[in-house]
């Protein structure tokens, strides 16, 4: 769906924050997405932007190719299935249909809230 919308193509998917220390979260999403996941070997990569930003306007840093080479990962997670095992309808078919049902039941809560809450 993203690259439909974006017309961007996707070259790497890296996740971060408190979530991604969860190797079955990690794994969940390889295998939804059918795509490696890579974590990053810092999991707040927030506060290492703002630091990188920082760097880079005190001259710290030259440049972002030098920040490239502090970037490490520390684990990469393969997808467990193929895409074709995934179109018969892998695993978690029931429980993607289920989600899918769901956020399109909630699409337009927020503007019904803000009209609700003007009336």
């Amino acid at each position: 769906v993203m690259l439909r919308e974006t017309r961007i193509p996707i070259t790497k998917i890296r996740a971060d924050g408190g979530v991604c220390t969860n190797n079955f979260i990690m794994q969940l999403t390889a295998d939804l997405l059918g795509r490696k996941i890579e974590r990053p070997s810092h999991f707040d990569m927030s506060c290492l932007g703002a630091a990188f930003v920082a760097g880079l306007g005190t001259g710290y840093w030259r440049n972002q190719k030098e920040l490239k080479k502090l970037l490490t990962t520390d684990q990469h997670f393969l997808p467990r299935r193929s895409k074709a095992d995934w179109d018969k309808g892998g695993p978690y078919r029931g429980v993607l249909q289920s989600w899918e049902r769901a956020l399109q039941r909630s699409m337009h809560w927020y503007s019904q809230l803000q009209h609700n809450s003007y009336s």
